[in-house]
């Protein structure tokens, strides 16, 4: 009874690297099962042939032929030796350590130097070709993602042009205006006691109160220069200034927070703002006015009096009712930067 392949298998696994396949091991076995008695292989040594083809000879005659032709496959060389294909293959890697060298390895060493500048020209050009349809197709979607025309404003004219175009639109978003809320027909309707109590909407006792505020301030600028108001000051602050450099001299503090309240009150409040608010606004009005004119005339030290610079032809004018530019920008043309920025023509 002969033993299991397996079992024989494991048993040569104790020898290391040298243990032959579990393949091979099954193929002896059916051998020896078969009616095999020798474990020499009688039928290479009755043709001549060693056991095995890797000997020094062989390994010679196969370094000679490659020393005498690189090119040479090792199917030519296995025909001409009369060898095996293994058996030659391990010849050349195992014993002569050699290895395949293909052909696109050789291609960069082979290439001349004409042929090198025309790839480098024709990988540039595809490169720049590629670069300029990504850029246009870039530029394409980023004008159909604005709001704008996707022609782009003053395309075809001078740059000197082109530049005092996009100045005058950016400076729009930097003019700062305060107009006259009710028309001249309105404020005849205050002036008389009998319509004034009867006015329909009622917000257009919110709009007397602004346009009010905005005589004030003009008339405070009239009395002293600088007691003006620039445009971006907030009203609250604007009056808590001119009470801290003692402009109201007579007048109770809570007078002025009260009309303060009216003011906030009528711009800002959703609270309805009826006739009698606007009855206590006016009074608090008067009083402030009166105690202004009754107050000496005497210059002032202002403290910490935050005014624009203007020119002294505009010194008399009203900031708030004119649009005024809180940068100030440099003309690109010649023409531009000679003439004066005015409130109304500064664009």
């Amino acid at each position: 009874m002969w033993p299991h392949p397996k079992f024989i298998d494991k048993s040569l696994r104790y020898t290391g690297d040298k243990a032959r396949s579990r393949q091979q091991v099954a193929k002896w076995c059916r051998s020896f099962q078969a009616g095999r008695e020798h474990v020499e292989n009688r039928n290479m040594e009755a043709s001549g042939r060693p056991s095995s083809s890797r000997t020094d000879i062989n390994t010679a005659r196969v370094e000679g032929i490659i020393q005498r032709d690189r090119r040479v496959t090792v199917r030519e060389i296995a025909s001409e030796l009369d060898l095996s294909y293994g058996n030659v293959q391990r010849i050349v890697t195992d014993e002569l350590r050699y290895s395949k060298f293909l052909s696109r390895q050789l291609m960069a060493n082979q290439l001349s130097g004409i042929a090198i500048i025309l790839f480098i020209a024709f990988g540039s050009l595809t490169f720049i070709l590629l670069f300029i349809f990504a850029k246009r197709q870039i530029t394409r979607f980023a004008l159909k993602s604005k709001h704008r025309p996707h022609y782009p404003v003053g395309a075809g004219s001078s740059k000197t042009l082109i530049k005092e175009i996009e100045r005058r639109l950016d400076i729009i978003d930097c003019i700062r205006c305060e107009p006259t809320q009710l028309s001249e027909s309105m404020r005849l309707q205050f002036q008389d006691e009998n319509l004034v109590s009867r006015i329909v909407p009622l917000h257009v006792y919110r709009m007397k109160v602004v346009d009010d505020v905005r005589e004030l301030c003009k008339f405070f600028k009239a009395e002293n220069i600088t007691r003006s108001r620039h445009i971006q000051e907030d009203i609250m602050q604007y009056f808590v200034r001119l009470h801290k450099n003692n402009l109201f001299r007579n007048l109770n503090i809570q007078v002025l927070y009260k009309f303060l309240l009216l003011y906030e009150h009528a711009r800002y409040q959703p609270e309805e703002f009826t006739y009698d608010h606007y009855c206590q606004f006016s009074e608090l009005l008067q009083a402030l006015k009166d105690d202004i004119m009754q107050s000496p005339k005497k210059p002032e030290n202002p403290v910490n009096i935050s005014k624009p610079t203007h020119s002294e032809n505009l010194e008399e004018l009203d900031e708030s009712a004119k649009p005024l530019l809180i940068k100030s920008y440099v003309s690109v043309s010649n023409s531009c930067s000679s003439r004066n920025i005015t409130h109304e023509t500064a664009v």
